[in-house]
Protein backbone atom coordinates (compact mmCIF):
# COMPACT_ATOMS: atom_id res chain seq x y z
CA UNK A 1 0.00 0.00 0.00
CA UNK A 2 2.81 2.38 -0.88
CA UNK A 3 1.51 4.60 -3.63
CA UNK A 4 4.06 7.29 -4.35
CA UNK A 5 1.90 9.30 -6.72
CA UNK A 6 2.43 13.04 -6.20
CA UNK A 7 -0.59 14.85 -4.81
CA UNK A 8 -1.83 18.00 -6.43
CA UNK A 9 -2.16 20.94 -4.07
CA UNK A 10 -5.93 20.52 -4.26
CA UNK A 11 -5.92 16.74 -3.68
CA UNK A 12 -6.63 17.08 0.03
CA UNK A 13 -8.37 19.72 2.01
CA UNK A 14 -6.16 21.60 4.44
CA UNK A 15 -7.24 19.67 7.52
CA UNK A 16 -6.19 16.39 5.89
CA UNK A 17 -2.72 17.58 4.81
CA UNK A 18 0.31 16.42 6.75
CA UNK A 19 2.21 19.61 5.92
CA UNK A 20 -0.51 21.68 7.55
CA UNK A 21 -0.49 19.59 10.75
CA UNK A 22 3.32 19.43 10.94
CA UNK A 23 3.50 23.24 10.80
CA UNK A 24 0.60 23.78 13.21
CA UNK A 25 1.99 21.27 15.72
CA UNK A 26 5.48 22.81 15.54
CA UNK A 27 4.10 26.32 16.08
CA UNK A 28 1.95 25.15 18.98
CA UNK A 29 4.94 23.45 20.61
CA UNK A 30 7.04 26.59 20.12
CA UNK A 31 4.34 28.84 21.59
CA UNK A 32 3.85 26.57 24.62
CA UNK A 33 7.58 26.34 25.27
CA UNK A 34 8.12 30.11 24.95
CA UNK A 35 5.29 30.65 27.44
CA UNK A 36 6.94 28.27 29.92
CA UNK A 37 10.35 29.93 29.44
CA UNK A 38 8.80 33.34 30.12
CA UNK A 39 7.13 31.95 33.25
CA UNK A 40 10.59 30.89 34.45
CA UNK A 41 11.61 34.53 33.96
CA UNK A 42 14.39 33.49 31.58
CA UNK A 43 14.82 36.15 28.88
CA UNK A 44 15.51 33.91 25.86
CA UNK A 45 14.11 33.85 22.37
CA UNK A 46 13.18 30.51 20.83
CA UNK A 47 16.27 30.73 18.58
CA UNK A 48 18.46 31.23 21.65
CA UNK A 49 16.84 28.20 23.24
CA UNK A 50 17.56 26.12 20.13
CA UNK A 51 21.23 27.10 20.12
CA UNK A 52 21.64 26.41 23.85
CA UNK A 53 19.88 23.07 23.40
CA UNK A 54 22.17 22.13 20.50
CA UNK A 55 25.21 22.89 22.66
CA UNK A 56 23.67 20.92 25.51
CA UNK A 57 23.51 17.92 23.18
CA UNK A 58 27.10 18.44 21.97
CA UNK A 59 29.22 21.22 23.39
CA UNK A 60 31.92 22.93 21.32
CA UNK A 61 30.12 22.93 17.99
CA UNK A 62 31.27 25.23 15.22
CA UNK A 63 29.20 28.03 13.77
CA UNK A 64 28.95 26.12 10.49
CA UNK A 65 27.74 22.92 12.18
CA UNK A 66 25.19 24.81 14.26
CA UNK A 67 23.97 26.56 11.11
CA UNK A 68 23.38 23.26 9.36
CA UNK A 69 21.72 21.73 12.40
CA UNK A 70 19.44 24.68 13.13
CA UNK A 71 18.78 25.59 9.47
CA UNK A 72 20.31 29.05 9.98
CA UNK A 73 22.98 30.98 8.13
CA UNK A 74 26.37 31.40 9.79
CA UNK A 75 25.51 35.09 10.22
CA UNK A 76 22.26 34.17 12.05
CA UNK A 77 24.21 31.83 14.31
CA UNK A 78 26.72 34.61 15.06
CA UNK A 79 23.93 37.04 15.92
CA UNK A 80 22.21 34.57 18.26
CA UNK A 81 25.53 33.50 19.80
CA UNK A 82 26.55 37.12 20.43
CA UNK A 83 23.40 37.67 22.46
CA UNK A 84 24.06 34.51 24.47
CA UNK A 85 27.71 35.51 24.95
CA UNK A 86 26.69 38.94 26.26
CA UNK A 87 24.48 37.18 28.82
CA UNK A 88 27.42 34.93 29.77
CA UNK A 89 25.51 31.81 28.75
CA UNK A 90 28.11 30.65 26.23
CA UNK A 91 31.80 31.11 25.63
CA UNK A 92 33.41 31.56 22.23
CA UNK A 93 36.66 29.92 21.16
CA UNK A 94 38.36 30.63 17.83
CA UNK A 95 40.21 27.64 16.39
CA UNK A 96 42.07 28.73 13.26
CA UNK A 97 39.30 30.09 11.04
CA UNK A 98 36.46 28.37 12.89
CA UNK A 99 34.43 29.70 15.78
CA UNK A 100 33.31 27.15 18.39
CA UNK A 101 30.73 27.70 21.09
CA UNK A 102 30.56 26.21 24.59
CA UNK A 103 27.98 26.45 27.34
CA UNK A 104 29.11 28.25 30.47
CA UNK A 105 28.05 26.93 33.90
CA UNK A 106 25.26 29.54 33.87
CA UNK A 107 24.20 28.36 30.39
CA UNK A 108 24.07 24.77 31.62
CA UNK A 109 21.96 25.80 34.59
CA UNK A 110 19.45 27.57 32.37
CA UNK A 111 19.37 24.64 29.94
CA UNK A 112 18.52 22.31 32.83
CA UNK A 113 15.52 24.49 33.74
CA UNK A 114 14.42 24.81 30.12
CA UNK A 115 14.80 21.07 29.49
CA UNK A 116 12.26 20.38 32.22
CA UNK A 117 9.84 22.78 30.50
CA UNK A 118 10.48 21.21 27.12
CA UNK A 119 9.82 17.73 28.51
CA UNK A 120 6.59 18.94 30.14
CA UNK A 121 5.38 20.44 26.85
CA UNK A 122 6.25 17.27 24.94
CA UNK A 123 4.56 15.08 27.56
CA UNK A 124 1.42 17.18 27.22
CA UNK A 125 1.57 17.01 23.42
CA UNK A 126 2.04 13.24 23.42
CA UNK A 127 -0.68 12.49 25.97
CA UNK A 128 -2.89 9.60 24.77
CA UNK A 129 -0.52 8.79 21.87
CA UNK A 130 0.86 5.25 21.88
CA UNK A 131 4.57 4.48 21.65
CA UNK A 132 3.95 2.80 18.28
CA UNK A 133 2.23 5.90 16.91
CA UNK A 134 5.09 8.06 18.20
CA UNK A 135 7.64 5.88 16.41
CA UNK A 136 5.65 6.03 13.18
CA UNK A 137 5.32 9.80 13.43
CA UNK A 138 9.04 10.32 14.01
CA UNK A 139 9.92 7.98 11.15
CA UNK A 140 7.57 9.74 8.73
CA UNK A 141 8.79 13.22 9.69
CA UNK A 142 12.43 12.12 9.33
CA UNK A 143 11.74 10.68 5.88
CA UNK A 144 9.94 13.87 4.82
CA UNK A 145 12.89 15.95 6.03
CA UNK A 146 15.42 13.75 4.22
CA UNK A 147 13.40 13.80 1.00
CA UNK A 148 13.37 17.59 1.05
CA UNK A 149 17.04 17.86 2.02
CA UNK A 150 18.18 15.41 -0.65
CA UNK A 151 16.32 17.41 -3.28
CA UNK A 152 17.92 20.61 -1.98
CA UNK A 153 21.40 19.04 -2.13
CA UNK A 154 20.79 17.85 -5.71
CA UNK A 155 19.71 21.33 -6.73
CA UNK A 156 22.76 22.89 -5.08
CA UNK A 157 25.01 20.40 -6.88
CA UNK A 158 23.43 21.27 -10.24
CA UNK A 159 23.89 24.99 -9.58
CA UNK A 160 27.60 24.62 -8.81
Amino acid sequence: MTNHQPLSHTALNQEERIDFWAIVAAKSFKRSLIKRIKNLKIPLSFEMYLLINALWQQDGQSRKTLGLLLRKTPRNISDIANKLYQRELISVVKVKKETHYYLTPQGRSIQTQISQSSIAVMDKALKNISADDREICVAVLKRMFLNLELDELKEAKKAS
